[in-house]
């Protein structure tokens, strides 16, 4: 065993030849950076190009089917087989282009890979996004008008903020809550790319009931007597209790909408619902698709309203 070992230890002058070599291919890449970035970033750009033809065409495709759809109801199945079939397509050509970001790029440096990892990231949110909460996004951009404003507690890397900055037109107050560190850069980077930084306030905080160890609530991060015209509300990272943090918020907003994904596995639904009837809220089921607002089924896209709220007449008229 001994000899063995000393067979495999590395010998002195091995060893400082090798921090030698290091230190001087780390000083050649540092000199060359002023010149390998610029080839980096058309190298970015053509890796990125197909894939961002992709998710183009998956949003044409999908708005043409909606708008062709002369009834919704009976296209719906149609257009959810075909976001299916899209996501398996470019969820393959997302694997491709990883496998070709890192075999192009492994030699060029960590300080070099750290932008494309961002827009890269960016990328797969988008895609994601795009097909799993198309009646989502869609839904928001037709319900929100110039001058209103969104809050959403859980923005991940943004798509829902760039649907409600088009359905206001640009004209409106957006509040971003993610306390997720490293969708944080992606975030930023959407509000940059969608020319957002306007209309978006960024906060990396967690919206709880207040108490110490779960954080801060609405009430106390908004501006007293803040207009809110629509609330996103992710009850997958907050529990009921967050609607106690809110009351002065929902208390002078009597026609303000919230959305919610109540899943039917989610442990806490029915603490939900029953946290928002004792408000005055009723829900009504929203098209994972299509994003128009449902006569019934059991959709886990949900818009709660006061009965008298002005919001059920903007939902209803979302075709």
């Amino acid at each position: 065993m001994d000899k063995l070992a000393h067979l495999s230890a590395p010998e002195p002058g091995v060893s400082r030849l090798r921090r030698l070599l290091r230190r001087i291919a780390r000083a050649i890449l540092w000199r060359l950076r002023p010149v390998a970035a610029p080839l980096f970033r058309r190298l970015r750009s053509a890796l990125l190009a197909g894939l961002q033809e992709d998710l183009a065409r998956t949003r044409r495709e999908l708005g043409e089917q909606i708008r062709s759809g002369g009834n919704i109801g009976q296209s719906a199945h149609e257009q959810r087989d075909l976001i299916a079939g899209l996501h398996q397509a470019i969820q393959a050509s997302r694997e491709a282009l990883r496998e070709e970001v890192l075999m192009q790029t492994s030699d060029l440096g960590n300080p070099l890979l750290r932008d494309l990892s961002v827009r890269l990231a960016h990328v797969e949110h988008l895609l994601q996004a795009g097909t799993r909460h198309a009646g989502l996004h869609r839904f928001i951009e037709k319900f929100l008008r110039p001058g209103d404003t969104f809050v959403d507690t859980h923005a991940q890397a943004g798509q829902a903020l760039c649907a409600a900055a088009r359905g206001m037109h640009g004209e409106g107050t957006i509040f971003a809550f993610e306390p997720a560190l490293r969708l944080r850069p992606i975030l930023e980077h959407t509000v940059q790319s969608s020319a957002l930084q306007h209309m978006v306030s960024l906060h990396d905080l967690s919206i709880s009931d207040g108490t110490p160890i779960a954080g801060e609530t609405l009430d106390g991060l908004l501006p007293a007597g803040q207009p809110v015209t629509l609330l996103g509300i992710d009850t997958r990272q907050a529990s009921p209790a967050v609607l106690h943090g809110a009351r002065s918020l929902l208390d002078s907003n009597p026609a303000i909408g919230l959305l919610l994904e109540l899943e039917a596995a989610l442990p806490q639904r029915a603490a939900w619902l029953s946290a928002l009837s004792d408000l005055g809220f009723t829900g009504r089921g929203i098209d994972a698709v299509t994003g128009v607002l449902q006569q019934g089924g059991n959709s886990n896209l949900l818009l709660f309203a006061r009965p008298a709220s002005c919001a059920w007449q903007r939902a209803e008229g979302i075709r």
